[in-house]
Order: C-alpha cells, then sequence, then structure tokens
C-alpha cells in the first residue's frame, strides 16, 4: 500500500514536471530573443557610438538605426512576457521584468539619441567636406553662411536629444537594485552618472547655440558696444571701463571692430551734458557730473548695461564722426578673458612689442597710462595698442587648426563662469538665453535663500586693486531668536605708492537677503555708528560703506546683522539653509571661509569637498573664483 503511493506520487510529480516544461518552451523561447535582440543592440549601439567618434557618421547612423529596431524588439517581446499568466501572476518576476524592460528601453533611447547626434554632425561634415581640418579663414562665404544657418536650426534637434538623455536617466532611476540587476547595478550607477554630465553639457550647448548666430551676426547683422573692464581699478561690474569699441558682425565674419579711450568719448560731451552722479562719486571723488566711463555702478550687469547704452546714444551724438549704428546690445570684458586666448594663441607682436599671459596686464597698463607720455604721444591716442593687440590676436585665433577649437571653448567656459565676460541683448529672447548660460551678470535672485554678494568700487585709487589681497569670513549661528550672520572681510595692502598705486579707497556693499537688519558695524575695530548706508534694491538689502587701506597695512570690515524670520521658518519648518555666495566680476577674493552653528544635527550637506563637520556645526574654506551655494539639511 505504502508502494503504490510513492508510485502515484513518483508519477503525479513527473506528470507536474513534465507539464511545467511544456508550458515553459514559450517563455524560455521569449527570454532567448529578447536576449538575442539586447546583445545585439548592444553590439550594434556600441560600435555605432565608435563610428561617431571616428566621424564615419554614416555607418554610424544605420547602425544607431540598427540598434534602436532591436532593442525596441526586445522591449515589445518583454512586455508580452510581462503579460502573459504566469509572470504576471508572480510579483518577483514581474519586478524583475519591469527592471529590464527599464534598461532595455534606456538604451533603446540612447540608440536615438545617438542618431540624431550623428545627423548632425554628418550635415556639418557635408558643408565643409573636404574643409573640416581647415582654419577659420579658409571657409568660404557660402560655407560660413550655411554652418550659421545649421546652428541656427539645430535648437529642436538639440532639445530633442536632452529630452531622450533625460528620458533615458529617469528609466535609470526606476531601476530597483534587487534580484538579477544587482550584478549590473554598479555599471547602472556608472551610467547614471555619465548621463547626467551628458545632460548638464548639453543644456549649456543649446542656449549657447541660439545665441552664437546672433553674436557672429546671422540672419542679420550685428552691432554691439564692448567695453573693456580694467579689474585693477576695480568697479561693481568688473573694472573701470577704460576703452571701448563697437563689433560688428556679419554671418560669422568681423566687419568692423574699432577701439578708442573712453575719455575720448566723454571729452566730447562733457560741457553738454549734465547729469547727476551716484552719491558716492559725489561724496567721495568730489563729481558733479555722470559720464558713461562710471556707467557701471550697479553690480548687477542688465541694469549697468542699460545705462552705459544710454550715455552711449547720448554721448556719441557729439562725435566729429557720428556713427548711427543700432547697438544690439553690450559686451564686458575683462583683461584675464584676453590674455588666456592669448595663451591659446601664442605671443602678440606689437610694434616689437611681446605681449604674452604673463605680461599682458602688466605691460598694456604700463604702455597706455605712462610710456605714450615717456614717448610723446597725445593722451587721446594712448590707448590705440588695444586695437592693435585685438586685431593681431583674432587673426591668430581665426587661424588655428579646427582641431584646436575646443581650447577655446572650454577658455570662454571657464571665463564665463569667472565672469570675465559679461553680455546683455536688447532682445528678450537672446538676454533670458544669456542668463542660461551665465553670461548675464544679473544679481541673482533666489527664493527662501540665505545670500551674500560683497561689492567693492575702487574710488580714485589707481589701479591699486592688483595690490590688494582679499578674503571673506562668514559665520552663521542659529538661536531662539533667529538667524545670525558675522561677516568679516579682510583686505591686506601689499603695494607701495608709485604711478599705479596708492592708498586703497572703497565705496563697498554688501547684498543680503531682503529685510535682514544691520546690528552693528565696524572697520578695523572702530563702530561705524552713522557713516553707513542702508538701502534696498535689486530685490537685496545692502550695507554701504566707505573704507580706506594704506600701503603695506591691513583692515578688517566686520558686520553683524540678523537674517529676516522666513528663513528661520524654513529652517524649522523644512529642515533646510541654503546660502548662496555671489562673486563681484573681477573681484579676486583669495579666501573663503563658511562657518555655520545650528541648534540641531546636521544630516546632508553640500558641497561635500573642502568642509570639517561636528555635529551641529560645519565650516567650508575654498575659494570666491566663482559662485558657491552651500546647502544644509537637519534632522
Amino acid at each position: 500500500m505504502r508502494f503504490r503511493y510513492l508510485k502515484y506520487i513518483f508519477f503525479t510529480f513527473i506528470a507536474t514536471l513534465f507539464l511545467l516544461c511544456i508550458f515553459s518552451i514559450p517563455y524560455v523561447l521569449s527570454i532567448k530573443q529578447i536576449y538575442s535582440n539586447s546583445m545585439e543592440g548592444k553590439k550594434n549601439l556600441e560600435q555605432g557610438v565608435d563610428l561617431i567618434k571616428s566621424q564615419n557618421l554614416k555607418h554610424a547612423i544605420i547602425l544607431s538605426q540598427t540598434a534602436e529596431k532591436g532593442f525596441s524588439s526586445a522591449t515589445n517581446e518583454l512586455q508580452d512576457l510581462k503579460n502573459s499568466f504566469l509572470i504576471s501572476r508572480i510579483s518577483y518576476l514581474e519586478s524583475q521584468c519591469n527592471n529590464l524592460q527599464y534598461l532595455i528601453k534606456t538604451a533603446e533611447i540612447l540608440s536615438k539619441a545617438a542618431q540624431q547626434s550623428a545627423r548632425i554632425g554628418e550635415e556639418l561634415k557635408n558643408i565643409l567636406e573636404g574643409n573640416v581640418s581647415s582654419n577659420f579663414f579658409s571657409w568660404t562665404e557660402q560655407e560660413k553662411n550655411k554652418v550659421l544657418k545649421l546652428i541656427y536650426e539645430s535648437g529642436p534637434e538639440l532639445n530633442g536629444i536632452k529630452a531622450n538623455l533625460d528620458l533615458a536617466l529617469l528609466n535609470l532611476e526606476k531601476i530597483q537594485n534587487k534580484g538579477l540587476i544587482k550584478l549590473l547595478f554598479k555599471k547602472i550607477e556608472q551610467l547614471k552618472i555619465q548621463l547626467s554630465y551628458s545632460t548638464t553639457i548639453i543644456s549649456k550647448i543649446i542656449p549657447i547655440a541660439e545665441i552664437f548666430p546672433a553674436l557672429a551676426g546671422y540672419p542679420e547683422q550685428a552691432n554691439y558696444l564692448v567695453l573693456f573692464q580694467n579689474s585693477d581699478e576695480l568697479r561693481p561690474t568688473g573694472g573701470f571701463l577704460g576703452s571701448y569699441g563697437i563689433l560688428k558682425t556679419k554671418n560669422g565674419n568681423i566687419i568692423e571692430f574699432d577701439t578708442d579711450d573712453i575719455y575720448n568719448l566723454d571729452r566730447q560731451a562733457e560741457n553738454i551734458l549734465s547729469i547727476a552722479p551716484p552719491d558716492a562719486f559725489r561724496k567721495y571723488m568730489g563729481m558733479n557730473k555722470w559720464f558713461i566711463r562710471d556707467a557701471n555702478w550697479s553690480p548687477d550687469w542688465p541694469t549697468s548695461a542699460k545705462k552705459i547704452d544710454w550715455f552711449y546714444e547720448q554721448e556719441s551724438k557729439f562725435l566729429d564722426k557720428k556713427d548711427s549704428t543700432d547697438i544690439d546690445g553690450v559686451i564686458a570684458i575683462t583683461p584675464q578673458f584676453v590674455a588666456d586666448l592669448i595663451a591659446i594663441a601664442g605671443t602678440v607682436v606689437i610694434n616689437n612689442e611681446e605681449f604674452n599671459q604673463n605680461n599682458f596686464r602688466e605691460l598694456l597698463q604700463y604702455k597706455v597710462e605712462k610710456e605714450y607720455a615717456e614717448l610723446g604721444l597725445p593722451k587721446h591716442r594712448r590707448k590705440e595698442v588695444i586695437g592693435k593687440i585685438l586685431q593681431e590676436l583674432k587673426i591668430k585665433l581665426f587661424d588655428l587648426p579646427s582641431e584646436r577649437w575646443p581650447e577655446i571653448i572650454n577658455v570662454i567656459n571657464k571665463n564665463i563662469a569667472e565672469k570675465n565676460i559679461l553680455v546683455f541683448f536688447k532682445n528678450i529672447e537672446l538676454q533670458k538665453l544669456s542668463e542660461n548660460i551665465g553670461i548675464a551678470g544679473e544679481v541673482k535672485k533666489v527664493i527662501n535663500s540665505d545670500y551674500l554678494m560683497v561689492v567693492d568700487a575702487n574710488l580714485r585709487s589707481l589701479k591699486t586693486d592688483a595690490a590688494m589681497k582679499k578674503n571673506i569670513e562668514y559665520n552663521l549661528e542659529q538661536n531662539n531668536d533667529g538667524l545670525f550672520v558675522q561677516l568679516k572681510v579682510n583686505y591686506k595692502h601689499q603695494g607701495g605708492a608709485d604711478w599705479k598705486t596708492s592708498r586703497y579707497r572703497s565705496w563697498t556693499r554688501i547684498y543680503v537677503p531682503l529685510g535682514s537688519k544691520l546690528i552693528s558695524a565696524e572697520m578695523n575695530n572702530v563702530k561705524l555708528d552713522d557713516n553707513i548706508e542702508i538701502k534696498n534694491e535689486l530685490d537685496k538689502t545692502y550695507f554701504g560703506v566707505f573704507i580706506s587701506i594704506e600701503p603695506g597695512s591691513a583692515g578688517s570690515l566686520l558686520l553683524k546683522y540678523k537674517l529676516p524670520d522666513s528663513l528661520l521658518d524654513e529652517l524649522i519648518k523644512n529642515k533646510k539653509y541654503n546660502l548662496y555666495i555671489q562673486k563681484q566680476p573681477g573681484n579676486r577674493t583669495g579666501e573663503l571661509i563658511v562657518n555655520m552653528n545650528f541648534t540641531e544635527p546636521i544630516q546632508l550637506y553640500s558641497p561635500e569637498e573642502f568642509n570639517i563637520k561636528e555635529n551641529n556645526n560645519i565650516q567650508w574654506k575654498s575659494d570666491l573664483m566663482v559662485d558657491k551655494e552651500f546647502k544644509i539639511r537637519i534632522k
């Protein structure tokens, strides 16, 4: 009897196993097909990417299309498998299929992005067929026009690539680290990082692609007022406006770029215009009239650019040769940007004198401030050398082979981040794009965030900023009454008294969140009392004070103030505190120390580098070459 039961159980087990094998055949075949399509797609995608790198773009497009079809077939097969009787009723198997589907769908999307990229590259290659490695000057007018047209019209394609990269990243974020996917999860995390980096890059490329044609004079001629800001004589937007020029571009060509001493422009209007200057100019420089050379008084570049444009329109009426050109925008650059371009282009030789990356600032300054008089040149001609340098630099840069253009792009990106290039467009859409790129130079609008911007303005101190060493210490303290800040701005005068250096005199404004309340202000341990100005502008509150530092000495400006209660509410309710510290263009702040102390332990913080953390306290040490943002989350 017992044997008969065992025999019955055995045959039942065999029969069940046989039936499972029969029912599993479609699943096995389906999985095999999914695997086959996925691996073939992977092979084609990898080969397609390699072909893009080697500029075999036509075949790259074909392989990427084939890869997309393979991944698409695998996705459809997988969806059918998920809908099957067995898989849909076992949650573990269904979750594994979901993970696999997200992964394959990511590969399908990336195949499509590769096609889009290769198509743009192929179109560019066709335009410049036989001329790919040549320099800019070798391009024909027709080639320049076609390239600018391609860039001008590439917005939708570039946005499509970004949308696909964003979608691919979204799919990867949905993958759960469990089951078989654990074997691939490390590589998936690496892919996430690569995709995040790629989306960041293309986010910058898109507005640049939309702005570049306008700067290059396509589809219509463009005219820009260009200002050269001397950061050794610091002013709110980067430096004193010593020289200017009118830049005219058309279809990628610089058809005119004449520069001149800005005093020559002001001189024509000095007995005609009578515009009252800002109070600091009147009080500390004895000025009773305002001209274009001092028009960049607002640290907000769009505000200053509009004022500069207005002054140019008024003053240019009195030029001997009236230029009736309509200005499309205002561009400001500092000497550092020019020095960095010289580093790429090579030494510029003017009248047997060599200008290189290391001597450019000092040698140019000597020529326009002192040597002209030694040579007996009239004062109105002292800055002619600037135009000659720029003309020679333009030729050397345009003569570089195309494989060196990435170096120029890297220098431009670096100087944009460091605010050595500021651009204002009168066209509203272009101006919005310039903000996205980071070249608009606007005072940042922050929401539910702390904010700081220290703005120095050299007032009749020659080129003394070159001799000044500056650092900032920012200390935040939370207590039962609110959030309190102790800000210390340290100045050290490392120069002497000569033709370019004197006592340092600055009207310094400290921009903080709107509604902040000043508690006390000291300069070198001496209370300032009524000698501090408190005003609201640019959606901020600022504390303004005049400082003076003798050669060889140091000074410290110490401010204590209370932040608005809304920031305390944000900390208590949402457990977060943000601080945005904005760099003043042209200001070379050597060290930035940020110290924060809260009543609750710190849970998360950013950035992770340059910090020392102890429970409720955190400190960062860095520089202020670019804007810095600090984020805290408390328990």
